[in-house]
């Protein structure tokens, strides 16, 4: 599915911009996880290096990435799937402690845009 570079997402929860995933607001969530997420991401990592973690989710070019914001602008969370091969994705998401402002619209969001 083809995506703008910005749009507005709301359901009954909550309302969130879902942007490409740009650095600055990789870095940001990246440094802000929530603890949870820091123990399952970082345990996949050779360092805990925000910055090291960052740079590959905001280079990536895959169609399947966003950055998810409040709409005060905040990055909350990044989300994606990498396809491993035809027919076989992986599909992971991280986030700061502000993800149940957006928890179910981002579960709505993900249902509509990347489930088949």
């Amino acid at each position: 599915m083809a995506m703008p570079d910005s749009l507005t997402w709301q359901s009954i929860s909550g309302r969130m911009r879902i942007t490409r995933p740009a650095y600055r607001d990789c870095l940001y969530v990246c440094k802000h996880l929530r603890r949870q997420d820091r123990a399952e991401v970082m345990a996949t990592h050779w360092n805990d290096d925000p910055s090291e973690l960052a740079q590959p989710i905001s280079f990536s070019q895959q169609e399947l990435s966003w950055c998810i914001l409040g709409m005060d602008g905040e990055p909350i969370a990044l989300l994606g799937a990498n396809q491993l091969w035809p027919g076989m994705w992986a599909p992971w998401a991280m986030a700061t402690p502000r993800f149940a402002e957006i928890g179910w619209a981002l579960t709505r969001f993900v249902k509509k845009t990347m489930i088949p």
